[in-house]
């Protein structure tokens, strides 16, 4: 630029003026920058003047963006008006593009400012362009009507009764005919173009009907063939009531028309410019920026045949975006980069005239088959940030052609196409972040929330799947035993080859991955048959391009994530860089699975082996007690049986049967003369029996594992109404466990012999349970045992 841009921003962080003014400047934009941050300095800055470009932020803390836009957009309309905002929405931003913003840029973004300015300036620069012309044209009809004298004018007449043409010179050297000729009237009419014969015909006619002067504009051929406009008045002459003669003036008035029109043009290029930079700031996909692109193009230049191809880099191929007029019946074939015109376009960048695309030596064979004859026109490269991305084609019909000026017009709007293009593809990609970050948050929720492998793998190749747009996807697990690969999940398969898949470590395609710890990736089906497995899966699914990723957790090779796609495939490095990322989360998945199982493995070898050591101690306190053998495997299948009628969890009844195997291992406190006496124990004897719970809770305390089984040892012998031991506790102070072993620890030692009395009869022993209820027994265990009692 070649004067300082002056800029009036509106922030409430001075921070943010200085950066603004370093990204313009690094930019190549030389500006001054006055931050203001209320409503008054705003309003007097505005009402002042004298600035090229205004900046707002949308939200501050006294005042508020759109109440700016407003207030500038009263007082200072012309003046473009861009929001620089930290945190724009999506309906705020439209808003404020309908309210008459010119665009806006988020300040984690703000290296767009340079070019969207340029754009700006630009554009205010074309409005102000587009009304001066404006101006210029009513001028020009003002001085015609009030200063025609001051063109050269020629005057004729026609007598009526001779019927003979006067010309003055004038008309002579504007028609380039010898004056000597003296042309007739009918020769004089000849000399319009033929659109305009009917109309001057009948004009003469209305003047010697009813008197009517006419004043006509109309197009004329002199006699060397040169097309000119003229401007032709007159009025007839009476003589006692009839027409005798017609007189009139005559003025070339080409100059004129040709400035007129010129400036019409321009006025249209504008108003082309203008409508298609409004509709594309609004446009927020490229379906619907294209149509709008194209559509507004070919008005500009009163054509309606047109189309926009654009560049897939994935397949590296052209193919037809949107199409107009004749261009529609091309259908939808792929070219590629510099084939034909389009592809020579997009290869050169530079654009490409057409006399007739039917017979162009570069139009491939499609174009000259569908092309009309005499069409002619240009095809135009639309470039984002020096890339070029498709191709503009604009066609006009027989006897017409592209002027240099339309096509400048045309290079202008391929210009804002790639610039629109540039920004919905960063809008495109910042969404595809967003839902590549959303579908790698969901895929970690579930490896931390479910340690179901299936169920984790299915979650994370559907998200592989919809974020890479891959046609098929699966998961191969690494056997460490037998050193192969084997089929885990899979998702998008017409087949069931993928299932049935088998691979050695080092052999084949997801084979070599595992063992070169790197991505394989495979594009011609001449490489497959090396792999008979993929061979067979290429030709069955139609595949047309593999990639396999080995899944490394910790060092180690899970498998191998492998993903599939029907159509050529020419992914980008941050599609391979999401492939990746994805894949190690496949890895941690089954690592954590892997770990998982096997810490439930290993919990349940040592849960087994704590179960195994109490029933060996079990068994070693009914070896020394040979009068008690095989009473604690009864009580303890008795015991489960009445908890479990009694609504116990399952969790609980692991405890219950630990704590019925252990109820009397405190006796290994209570010394052999006691325990085995073969009479009745003294009181003193007894005292010592009676501590056997203490020492069952004294050994079993310390160990964690057995904690919760800690109820039956410790109160089996408490009594319902309290005068058990060692604690006297009654009632529902007994925990439930203690409470229903008792019932089941009575019923079986009052059925069994002892030394010191032989074994009650089963209805001896019922009356006296039934007895006890209420002072040694629960009621309610009571019951239940008595319930089920008949099925024992």
């Amino acid at each position: 630029m070649e004067t300082r841009l002056q800029i009036l921003y509106l922030d409430d962080e001075p921070n943010d003026a200085r950066q603004v003014r370093e990204t313009l400047a690094s930019a190549g934009v030389d500006c001054d920058v006055l931050r203001v941050e209320t409503r008054e300095q705003f309003g007097a800055a505005v009402a002042q003047g004298g600035f090229d470009l205004i900046l707002s932020d949308i939200a501050l803390s006294s005042f508020d963006g759109l109440s700016a836009l407003a207030l500038a957009r009263q007082d200072r309309p012309n003046v473009p008006f861009i929001f620089v905002s930290g945190a724009l929405g999506e309906e705020v931003a439209i808003e404020s593009l309908k309210n008459g913003a010119t665009d806006y840029v988020l300040k984690e973004k703000l290296a767009r400012l340079a070019p969207i300015t340029r754009r700006a300036l630009r554009e205010a620069a074309d409005q102000r362009e587009r009304t001066q012309a404006e101006d210029a044209l009513r001028r020009s009809h003002n001085l015609l009507n009030l200063t025609g004298q001051m063109a050269e004018v020629g005057g004729w007449e026609v007598d009526l009764d001779t019927q003979t043409l006067s010309w003055t010179d004038e008309v002579y050297r504007v028609h380039e005919v010898d004056p000597a000729t003296r042309p007739s009237v009918a020769e004089a009419i000849n000399f319009y173009a033929p659109e305009a014969r009917p109309v001057i015909t009948a004009a003469l006619q209305a003047a010697m009907d009813s008197g009517t002067p006419w004043d006509l504009e109309l197009p004329l051929i002199t006699a060397t063939g040169r097309p000119i406009w003229v401007r032709a008045q007159g009025a007839a002459e009476r003589r006692a009531g009839r027409v005798v003669r017609l007189h009139g003036v005559f003025q070339d008035i080409t100059k004129r028309r040709r400035a007129e029109e010129s400036l019409r043009q321009r006025l249209a290029e504008l108003e082309a410019l203008h409508t298609i930079s409004a509709a594309l700031r609004v446009a927020q996909t490229r379906d619907e920026a294209l149509p709008i692109l194209l559509d507004e193009t070919l008005a500009a230049l009163e054509t309606d045949a047109g189309a926009i191809w654009l560049y897939y880099g994935d397949s590296d191929e052209l193919r037809p975006a949107v199409e107009r007029g004749w261009f529609q019946q091309w259908g939808q074939t792929p070219m590629k980069p510099g084939e034909g015109i389009a592809g020579t376009v997009l290869a050169s960048g530079h654009v490409h005239h057409s006399a007739e695309f039917r017979s162009d030596p570069l139009a491939c064979a499609m174009t000259r088959a569908q092309a009309p004859a005499g069409w002619s026109g240009a095809c135009l490269p639309i470039r984002t940030d020096m890339t070029t991305v498709g191709v503009l084609y604009v066609s006009v019909p027989p006897m017409r052609h592209i002027a240099p000026q339309q096509l400048k017009l045309l290079e202008s709007l391929a210009e804002m196409g790639g610039a629109a293009l540039h920004r919905m593809r960063l809008h495109e990609e910042t969404v595809h972040h967003l839902e590549q970050l959303q579908a790698l948050h969901s895929i970690d929720r579930v490896i931390t929330a479910s340690m179901d492998l299936r169920m984790t793998l299915s979650v994370l190749l559907e998200h592989v799947q919809t974020q890479l747009r891959v046609d098929a996807t699966a998961v191969l697990l690494l056997n460490p035993h037998s050193k192969t690969l084997e089929y885990a999940s899979g998702r998008g398969f017409r087949t069931h080859y993928a299932q049935a898949v088998h691979v050695r470590v080092g052999e084949d395609f997801a084979g070599r991955a595992v063992v070169e710890r790197r991505m394989v990736h495979v594009t011609d089906a001449a490489t497959t048959p090396a792999d008979l497995h993929l061979a067979a899966m290429w030709q069955r699914e139609g595949l047309a391009a593999y990639f396999g990723v080995p899944l490394i957790a910790k060092g180690q090779v899970k498998g191998v994530l492998e993903v599939f796609h029907r159509t050529p495939l020419t992914p980008d490095p941050l599609w391979l860089d999401f492939l990746e990322t994805l894949a190690g989360q496949a890895a941690i998945a089954i690592d954590n699975a892997q770990l998982f199982e096997n810490l439930q493995r290993s919990n349940l070898n040592l849960s087994r082996a704590y179960d195994a050591t109490i029933e060996g101690w079990s068994r070693a306190l009914d070896l020394r007690d040979k009068e008690t053998e095989g009473h604690t495997q009864r009580v303890t299948t008795l015991t489960l049986r009445l908890a479990r009628s009694m609504g116990l969890s399952d969790g609980a009844l692991v405890h219950v049967q630990r704590g019925a195997l252990l109820h009397d291992i405190g006796k290994m406190g209570v010394p052999d003369s006691i325990l085995l006496k073969p009479g009745p124990l003294s009181e003193s004897e007894w005292a010592l029996m009676r501590r056997h719970p203490v020492y069952a809770h004294e050994m079993l305390a310390p160990i964690d594992y057995l904690q919760p089984a800690l109820d039956i040892p410790y109160c089996h012998h408490e009594k319902w109404d309290g005068t058990g031991y060692p604690r006297g506790i009654r009632g529902d102070q007994i925990p439930m466990p203690a409470r229903i072993f008792a019932v089941a620890d009575v019923w079986d030692a009052l059925r069994s012999d002892r030394p010191y009395r032989r074994a009650w009869p089963e209805a001896k022993v019922l009356a006296h349970i039934r007895a006890q209820t209420g002072q040694h027994f629960d009621p309610r265990v009571v019951e239940a045992f008595l319930a089920e009692h008949g099925t024992l």
